[in-house]
């Protein structure tokens, strides 16, 4: 990128209406996981719901090996992107735009709930034991549930600066790129600034700065506000870092005293 450019802070506006473009090409890349989301899929009765689910990168997996997938997603353009993707593939897919606050079961029996790429990261500690609850309570049938975190033995404090390749794509004439500038680790949070330019399809050119924040919870923090809810850990699998990424690992949690399967 032309260090030149002037940089400015993100225009709500206008990220809005490329809300998918920006998460395929930032998200879209990283695959590790998928074997994992699909492996715990395969033994847990559907539907499943899935949270914070963005441009469908875990949710289309899902629906193409037979799945059938509630997905909550908050973001409106996100949210329609999803249901769009799915009538037209003629998708088992259902898509509820809202925060996950104001989703429950209501009494739909659901087979697993997971919350792919640290979604619970994006959540405050209260945030996060309301959400785990309301899920956990609202059903008849509780729910597996599976969330990826990240390895908190592979973060230290301090400021990380990265020179890393930006990734690209073109979308209707538009040329998008996007490289991770620097990463902040404190003792409770993560926070992430990215890099992204825009080139429409006249030539002009526009470099924003975007960040995003993500709490840090360390996996035994994770595995007591599971336990007292009634859920026990029931496996960990560590998922393989990319470039420009952290290690994770996939945690899946089981009713005590309820198992559910296919």
């Amino acid at each position: 990128m032309n260090s030149g450019y002037e940089i400015r802070d993100a225009d709500p506006s206008v990220e809005a209406c490329r809300s998918s473009d920006w998460q395929r090409l930032e998200l879209g890349p990283y695959q590790s996981d998928i074997p994992l989301w699909l492996s715990i899929a395969a033994g847990s009765a559907d539907p499943i719901l899935e949270l914070g689910a963005g441009a469908g990168r875990v949710t289309f997996p899902l629906l193409e090996t037979g799945h059938t997938v509630i997905a909550i997603e908050a973001d409106p353009g996100l949210a329609r992107h999803l249901q769009t993707e799915g009538n037209n593939r003629d998708l088992p897919l259902s898509v509820e735009s809202a925060p996950v606050e104001a989703s429950s079961l209501d009494g739909r029996e659901i087979g697993l709930v997971i919350g792919p790429m640290q979604f619970l990261h994006y959540l405050s500690p209260d945030r996060c034991r309301s959400v785990i609850g309301r899920f956990a309570e609202d059903a008849e049938v509780r729910p597996v549930m599976a969330f990826a975190v990240l390895r908190e033995s592979d973060l230290s404090e301090g400021v990380f600066e990265f020179d890393l390749l930006p990734d690209m794509v073109e979308s209707n004439g538009w040329i998008l790129s996007s490289r991770i500038r620097r990463m902040v680790v404190t003792e409770r949070r993560i926070v992430i600034e990215r890099l992204r330019e825009t080139v429409s399809p006249s030539g002009s050119r526009r470099l924003q700065r975007v960040s995003e924040g993500l709490w840090r919870y360390r996996p035994a923090e994770i595995e007591a506000a599971f336990k007292g809810l009634g859920y026990q850990l029931a496996a960990s699998s560590p998922i393989p870092a990319e470039a420009g990424t952290v290690e994770s690992e996939l945690l899946v949690f089981q009713p005590q005293g309820e198992r559910r399967s296919k």
